[in-house]
């Protein structure tokens, strides 16, 4: 089952980038677009901070019985997995 969530996040010079995750057969894909794009780039090593963004989307969605705890906890493991990765 696919399991899709979007979002937007402002950059420093106060251009909104639109977010998506899905999760689709117990893998997570990130894509980004611009605003001056109509098109998705995936992002294949989405940083620690963009993972903490996301975990506090889902974890709203959670909390209004929108996503499964287990979402939650999956995209943790991978924010500490990139935060190990970035530091080292």
């Amino acid at each position: 089952m696919r399991n899709q969530h979007r979002w937007i996040l402002k950059n420093e010079d106060g251009l909104r980038t639109e977010w998506q995750a899905t999760k689709f057969a117990g893998r997570w894909e990130f894509k980004q677009r611009l605003p001056d794009s109509e098109s998705w780039e995936t992002v294949k090593n989405p940083s620690s901070d963009l993972l903490s963004e996301f975990r506090d989307v889902l974890w709203r969605k959670y909390q209004r019985r929108r996503c499964p705890y287990e979402d939650v906890v999956a995209i943790e493991r991978l924010r500490d997995v990139a935060g190990n990765e970035e530091a080292g």
